[in-house]
């Protein structure tokens, strides 16, 4: 059993007209003795109210007032009330303490508030996410917005680096055709000024020309 649901199956019973956060730190001051009551007057109601409704756990102040814990304090507290009272806290708690009764009421809700304070002593407080509100300062929000704006710069690098290789792919591309081109126009020059095919030689005599066709090696 929680520490919540004991205080909130006692409040109705036991609890008078007492509000939730006086009514847990009446529980307390009666199970701590006088030495440890300093640890209790540090807690706000506010803080005991959020004890009683579990919005905050008890491991804190569990461990602060464990050296001084007294049931048999909180027995005597138990038998205070009427025998009718003793009876209904019987019935509430039977199926959590299946022998409880109204001779050892007191003592059967004594040990069991013990050791739910034991057990909540015992239990390592959760500390908070690094990205959770706290030491950060950080909201989830904060923390999922910043994942988002990561992702969209990781992404847009990315596609950058996609069209820069692109582009440098296209700028290779290029330089290699013009200088293809470049080298055949230069070979075709080449070859067409060192070869003589078929000339065509025209000579004169007088008035009357004389046209020798094909003429493959000419010597003078």
């Amino acid at each position: 059993m929680e520490f919540k649901d004991f205080v909130q199956t006692l409040h109705p019973i036991i609890g008078g007209s007492s509000n939730q956060g006086a009514f847990v730190k009446t529980l307390f001051d009666v199970i701590v003795t006088d030495e440890g009551q300093s640890a209790l007057d540090e807690q706000s109601e506010v803080t005991y109210r959020s004890y009683f409704n579990g919005s905050t756990g008890i491991s804190r102040i569990a461990k602060k007032i464990s050296p001084y814990l007294e049931t048999e304090n909180f027995v005597s507290f138990i038998h205070e009330f009427s025998d009718e009272t003793v009876a209904s806290l019987c019935d509430s708690f039977r199926d959590q303490l299946p022998d409880i009764d109204g001779f050892n009421a007191g003592r059967q809700l004594a040990d069991l508030f013990l050791s739910i304070l034991k057990t909540a002593a015992g239990t390592k407080r959760k500390s908070a996410p690094k990205d959770a509100k706290g030491g950060t300062g950080k909201t989830p929000y904060d923390v999922f917005s910043e994942k988002i704006l990561a992702s969209g710069r990781a992404m847009a690098d990315a596609w950058g680096k996609a069209m820069q290789a692109m582009a440098d792919d296209m700028s290779r591309a290029d330089t290699v055709e013009a200088e293809v081109v470049d080298d055949q126009e230069s070979s075709g020059a080449a070859n067409t000024a060192g070869a003589v095919v078929h000339q065509t030689i025209v000579n004169q005599y007088g008035d009357h020309p004389v046209h020798i066709d094909h003429v493959e090696n000419l010597k003078l």
